[in-house]
């Protein structure tokens, strides 16, 4: 699951649907949160979280590929 691969690339995410008015349903968005940042720790971050998404892409094309 991205949000746990996430934790092993100091990325914390939170699934979205725990910010939607019904939490018992089905929700594609996730929330990132940041604070107190400096701008080269945010474009770290940022450069990190798009390399776990690439990743995330590739798995699941693999399992598209060979269920």
């Amino acid at each position: 699951m991205l949000v746990k691969r996430g934790v092993k690339k100091n990325i914390v995410l939170v699934p979205g649907k725990y910010f939607m008015a019904d939490s018992n349903k089905p929700c594609q968005y996730m929330r990132a949160a940041f604070s107190c940042a400096t701008a080269d720790q945010l474009m770290k971050g940022f450069k990190n979280l798009a390399e776990l998404i690439r990743e995330e892409i590739a798995l699941q094309n693999a399992q598209i590929i060979d269920p």
